[in-house]
């Protein structure tokens, strides 16, 4: 039952033991995006270093909120080795709300490089995105 396997990753993330993160990145491929989304959740709270490439191949998966989660996750994580994963979601992500998501991480990490990669949101097919970028580039850079 997916609903006892997502309650289970759940209650794995509330003890918050990392040494869990193994059997949590082993049900990365769960047939329920619902269970998915948690291991995310959970590897992004739980982990350090260890878990960017998990959150990156979350990136590519099917569901919305599995890349949802995965964004938010690198955007946590404050690590400048999730500036290309992040950059890579706004120039083939098809989802404009998981483009939006991924400019606001950028932000709070706060290179040159994520500064570039903001701009880059800047020239979006869609309005939102764009204004999500002008807005964080107005408060944080003075544009």
């Amino acid at each position: 039952e997916w609903k006892v396997r997502a309650g289970s990753v759940v209650a794995l993330r509330i003890i918050g033991m990392p040494e869990t993160l193994p059997l949590l990145k082993g049900m990365m491929d769960d047939k329920s995006h619902y269970v998915r989304k948690e291991v995310v959740k959970s590897l992004a709270r739980m982990g350090k270093d260890d878990v960017l490439d998990s959150l990156e191949h979350a990136l590519d998966d099917e569901s919305r909120g599995v890349r949802l989660a995965a964004v938010g996750g690198l955007g946590r994580s404050g690590r400048k080795e999730a500036i290309d994963p992040l950059k890579r979601v706004l120039d083939e992500e098809t989802d404009a709300e998981v483009r939006i998501r991924a400019v606001h991480p950028l932000e709070l990490i706060g290179t040159s490089t994520a500064y570039e990669a903001i701009k880059t949101a800047l020239s979006d097919s869609d309005p939102e995105v764009m204004s999500a970028a002008c807005e964080i580039l107005k408060e944080n850079y003075r544009i």
